[in-house]
């Protein structure tokens, strides 16, 4: 297995409130690094997993049960 660096941006619900109030419930989902402002969240993942997608596909099912109702706006890879 690899190593895999990126990052997953999301754009919150609008009736969801204050972008801090998810934190607690990212940590629980094992997204500890995440950048809040307003209406979005950036979050940093270093998955080992046998494929991109595989650490890809991971880390938005964890980050999409912890932020029900947000989107995704971007994923980037940020490691070499």
């Amino acid at each position: 297995m690899r190593e895999y660096d990126f990052m997953l941006h999301f754009a919150l619900p609008r009736s969801g409130g204050d972008a801090a109030r998810y934190i607690a419930r990212l940590q629980a989902e094992g997204c500890a690094e995440a950048k809040v402002d307003k209406r979005r969240i950036a979050l940093h993942f270093k998955r080992n997993a046998p494929s991109p997608d595989i650490a890809v596909l991971g880390a938005l099912a964890a980050a999409m049960r912890a932020l029900p109702g947000a989107r995704l706006v971007d994923a980037r890879a940020t490691g070499a």
